[in-house]
């Protein structure tokens, strides 16, 4: 065409094919929109040309031009199809060339987020680890399913705007497999980075006025904080309202296992009296070695909880 719109016109009405390929099974639509020809799109589209039309690959326009957000624009406006077979790989390819503003428009124009590739990753946990919360975002908005490995990436390295995107859309750690010895990966993750707001959200602090029994059957995230978070989490926690009197299965309580840990930044949490919830009692025994915290700081060599 070359700008000669008007003898592109005749052509057409004369019968010629705006969809046919070259030698190479390449259209003219697929070229230009692959080479970022955005005039020779405007062009075409304003004669008619067939949108959703794939070269010999399979691979619409819309695919070819997800590095030339301008296009993918033109393309959208003009019904290109980004659920039509040829175009179904479009919102991938995008995600994988970190191309946001492309992924976003074509989020918003139907373009379906639940895809796996073959090494069993979603779209959304590529744009986790990208960091790209406006793609997170709106891949939640159009539906993307809340898997355990993007709340993964979003803990590990922590992220803390894109981890709140998640978890206020209902991402939470699956403790299906939880277990004191084997405890889920998304939770160590949490309290290690001192993710102290989404704990809080995934188990809340029973409350006074719950109904009886509620306490016993709330998860209480303490014990393990006291053995892998920071004295700072450890604070936050007991501020929100989380028991300190846990134990774990050998019935030692938590100042006993800060003795272990041997911070003494923890054994102070523990100790200090906050409002509406006393300290630990220096001289309780644990229940199956009659053990104090005193004797499991002395028995593991952690003097400087002593």
């Amino acid at each position: 065409l070359h700008g000669h719109i008007d003898i592109g016109k005749w052509l057409v009405r004369s019968g010629a094919d705006l969809n046919a390929t070259n030698v190479h099974g390449d259209s003219r639509l697929t070229l230009a929109a692959r080479d970022g020809q955005q005039d020779r799109v405007d062009q075409l589209i304003a004669l008619g040309v067939d949108v959703n039309v794939p070269n010999h690959l399979g691979t619409s326009a819309l695919q070819l031009a997800v590095t030339y957000p301008g296009i993918v624009h033109r393309l959208l406006a003009a019904k290109a199809d980004p659920t039509h077979a040829a175009s179904s790989g479009a919102l991938q390819t995008a995600v994988y060339m970190h191309q946001v503003v492309a992924a976003r428009m074509l989020l918003a124009a139907g373009a379906r987020p639940n895809v796996v590739d073959q090494f069993g990753k979603t779209l959304l946990t590529y744009a986790v680890e990208q960091a790209e919360e406006s793609l997170v975002r709106s891949m939640i908005a159009a539906g993307a399913h809340l898997d355990q490995q993007a709340l993964a990436a979003a803990l590990h390295p922590y992220r803390p705007g894109i981890l709140q995107a998640l978890v206020d859309a209902g991402a939470r750690p699956d403790l299906s497999q939880h277990s004191e010895l084997h405890p889920s990966q998304a939770l160590v993750s949490a309290l290690k980075c001192g993710a102290v707001h989404a704990l809080c959200q995934w188990f809340p602090a029973p409350h006074a006025l719950d109904p009886p029994g509620a306490a016993a059957q709330a998860f209480n995230p303490m014990p393990l904080a006291v053995k892998l978070a920071p004295a700072a989490v450890i604070n936050h926690l007991r501020a929100a309202g989380y028991a300190i009197d846990a134990l774990d299965a050998c019935g030692h309580n938590l100042l006993m296992l800060a003795s272990m840990d041997g911070c003494p930044y923890k054994v102070f949490s523990l100790l200090r009296p906050i409002p509406g919830q006393p300290g630990l009692d220096p001289n309780a025994q644990a229940r199956l070695s009659g053990a104090t915290a005193l004797m499991c700081a002395a028995e593991h060599g952690r003097t400087h909880a002593m």
